[in-house]
């Protein structure tokens, strides 16, 4: 669609398949140095087989329809568009931006390296719930073609099967959200610091077991767990027991919003404190209590509350005229929580490949977080991988968390590290900066 047309952005929401963005956040917070992307790489027993890969990207877009879309600007706010354009799939030298012509402007990408299938979203369209489905479909038909083998194929959405309308729906506007209630303002938090940016990406596989069995000797969880991890790495390698660390735990939005099968990205977060007098507590009874912090505040009141800041940040966002104005305002949003968030924990749980997960060696997860520090957790075929993100390529966090695993027994293995190559965004505000 060119600028002038005349129908109205209004009158395409959910019509003929078009669909207004709802998460502006995300949109507007992507620069060229850190665009706000994901990228998932599964690397498969065996080679690659790229026509076997492209049969499979081909039937799994057709089963996400929401997701074969381009972005469209109407009237002043964005659209995304069906876009019946073929994905190809493509080397991983190859790679182009999503959003791009090269990319036939689609805002997923597949490609392939050796053993390793790359697929990148742009996370103003899902989030890691959303993602994981699309992989989970991907994977089952990739295996299914160059195997030559019937998997059973339960929990996995295939195409030819009806699609709930809850999954096609837009986000609703009405949906009834609590006041938000006024506090003091972020407190200071313990960050580390960098003199340059280049990130780097730290990889660990630990067995599930044992991990999860130690996390609930503790009486906490994965996610509380790896929280606890990002305190002593930073109290360590900054020195300083004063300062609080706050741990961002990412939330799922669904349940709360009645929303299960829904698309969009829907993504929160809880922060766990800790403070000098946690940090005198034996580990199980800081478990405890930052678990019961957790418990707190993924309530579904809790999380509908931070629902309806967010819907306030986005409205101030689009209050502003133009692009440049809104990527200006989100941009100053991802300073401010990088100044007041010390590390960001991500586990969206057991991936779920079903039978195909034993044709898939390992999992890496790459991503963005406004806080200085990022964990990515995922638990694939027994095994969880543990991707430790910081800013810049110094090792000391990764040396750190391997001291931290010796010395509570949980064995591990450090697959090393590499720079954080996040896929890039076409998008006009970005553009410009190049």
């Amino acid at each position: 669609m060119n600028e002038n047309e005349t129908i109205s952005g209004a009158n395409r929401a959910g019509k003929d398949g078009w669909e207004k963005v709802y998460e502006y956040r995300l949109l507007y917070a992507s620069t060229a140095q850190t665009p706000l992307t994901m990228r998932m790489e599964l690397t498969m027993r065996d080679q690659v087989a790229p026509e076997h890969l492209q049969r499979a990207t081909d039937a799994t877009l057709l089963r996400y329809p929401y997701f074969a879309v381009t972005l469209e600007k109407v009237e002043g706010e964005y659209y995304f568009a069906p876009n019946r354009q073929p994905l190809t799939v493509k080397p991983s030298a190859d790679k182009c931006a999503l959003g791009s012509k090269g990319n036939r402007r689609h805002l997923v990408a597949v490609d392939y390296e050796g053993k390793t299938i790359g697929v990148d979203f742009a996370h103003f369209l899902t989030d890691g719930d959303g993602a994981y489905h699309f992989l989970r479909t991907l994977i089952h038909y990739y295996v299914s073609f160059a195997y030559q083998v019937t998997l059973d194929r339960t929990g996995i959405r295939l195409l030819g099967d009806p699609i709930p309308q809850e999954e096609l729906a837009p986000v609703p506007e009405d949906i009834p959200l609590p006041p938000l209630h006024r506090g003091d303002g972020a407190a200071n938090a313990l960050l580390l610091t960098s003199d340059r940016y280049e990130p780097v990406l730290h990889h660990f596989v630990l067995p599930e077991q044992e991990f999860v069995a130690y996390a609930k000797s503790l009486g906490a969880t994965p996610n509380v767990l790896t929280a606890i991890f990002a305190d002593k790495i930073l109290r360590k390698v900054t020195g300083d027991d004063q300062t609080p660390v706050r741990v961002v735990i990412c939330v799922n939005e669904r349940h709360a919003l009645g929303l299960e099968a829904a698309h969009q990205c829907l993504v929160g977060g809880a922060v766990l404190t800790f403070d000098k007098d946690g940090e005198d507590l034996p580990l199980p009874e800081l478990a405890k209590r930052m678990r019961a912090s957790l418990k707190e505040r993924t309530a579904s009141e809790a999380v509908l509350t931070n629902v309806t800041a967010l819907r306030g940040l986005t409205a101030k966002l689009c209050s502003f005229p133009d692009d440049k104005e809104r990527a200006a305002f989100s941009t100053e949003i991802r300073e401010y929580a990088a100044k007041t968030l010390s590390a960001t924990v991500s586990y969206v749980g057991k991936a779920n490949f079903g039978a195909a997960e034993e044709y898939v060696e390992d999992f890496v997860t790459v991503a963005m977080a406004a806080s200085p520090l990022l964990f990515e957790l995922s638990a694939v075929d027994g095994k969880i991988a543990l991707d430790l993100i910081r800013p810049d390529p110094n090792e000391e966090c990764a040396v750190e968390l391997q001291r931290i695993l010796q010395e509570i027994g949980i064995p591990y293995d450090y697959k090393g590290a590499r720079p954080l190559d996040l896929p890039q965004v076409e998008l006009p505000w970005i553009e410009s900066e190049r």
